[in-house]
């Protein structure tokens, strides 16, 4: 976000269908982990842990930075996330035997010579991020494509991604449908 001081008349209005933010893959991840796991910022890590060579594991501990949110209100985000998978946009990340949540995104990309909004829908990024199980979260995946060749909903591009990615980790993690720990507990 730019500084206040820099907000202009029509920032209020853009900022609220999402022009004007700019966040990374990293930050996007952490958000939802906080929406997946009750309320709380958590220190993300790429790594879980590491074996050294003379066999000791060094694991990286969980670090809470703190809570944003309620347990009600993440609740309710987890259960409108789960619509937006069973009933909206994101039908295309909906994995068998599994509750997931999430939402898509379709963003215009700025055109820094032109200071304004791509109309070019080439010029896209396409998003889908969310969790896996809805209701115990073990998995945080953000999927973006960026000028996707054929489509750029989020929905139809991105969310398949997800989706793939999920059966993936689904299968590498072992994660029964509809159980496991909570993140709270990783």
């Amino acid at each position: 976000l730019a500084p206040l001081a820099k907000w202009e008349e029509s920032t209020l209005a853009s900022v609220a269908f999402g022009q004007e933010v700019s966040v990374n893959m990293l930050q996007l991840a952490t958000a939802y982990s906080a929406l997946a796991n009750g309320g709380y910022v958590v220190q993300p890590h790429i790594i879980k842990s590491i074996r050294k060579s003379d066999g000791r594991m060094i694991t990286t501990k969980r670090h809470v930075i703190r809570r944003v949110l309620s347990e009600k209100a993440s609740a309710s985000m987890r259960k409108i996330l789960r619509n937006v998978v069973e009933n909206g946009t994101g039908k295309r990340a909906a994995i068998e035997g599994y509750e997931v949540a999430g939402k898509t995104g379709s963003a215009q990309k700025f055109d820094r010579i032109r200071q304004s909004y791509s109309r070019d829908n080439n010029k896209m990024i396409a998003s889908f991020g969310g969790f896996i199980p809805a209701e115990k979260p073990q998995i945080v995946i953000i999927t973006a494509i960026d000028e996707a060749q054929k489509g750029f909903w989020g929905g139809t591009v991105a969310a398949p991604v997800f989706r793939d990615i999920g059966l993936q980790a689904i299968n590498r993690l072992g994660i029964p449908s509809g159980s496991g720990k909570n993140i709270l507990e990783l």
